[in-house]
């Protein structure tokens, strides 16, 4: 699909030994993933967005993992652009669960 990845070595993040790869998209637009070595979960992802006050990072952490059937999911978001942060709570995560149409209409 035009993605390109890049080991960039290991690190520590947040007390976690982390991988960390560059992933490029085929915009050419760049991010900075960390995956925790012992458990393979992503732990955080750093992205340079333009902004018109200049270049901002913006880090997304992925916390409170919970599996849902056989995968892990993680419950809580932290973004934080420029110190100003965002917190997101996912109250349930269902998978492959049948839907009616009448879900999806705009009332």
């Amino acid at each position: 699909l035009g993605f390109t990845f890049k080991a960039l070595g290991m690190d520590t993040y947040s007390g976690h030994d982390v991988y960390k790869i560059e992933v490029i998209t085929p915009q050419g637009k760049k991010s900075t993933n960390f995956y925790d070595t012992h458990t393979g979960l992503k732990l955080r992802s750093e992205t340079m967005i333009e902004t018109p006050k200049g270049s901002s990072m913006v880090s997304t952490d992925y916390l409170d993992y919970k599996a849902v059937g056989k995968v892990m999911y993680p419950f809580t978001l932290k973004i934080d652009q420029g110190g100003m942060i965002i917190l997101g709570t996912v109250a349930s995560v269902y998978v492959n669960k049948k839907l009616k149409d009448a879900e999806f209409e705009v009332k």
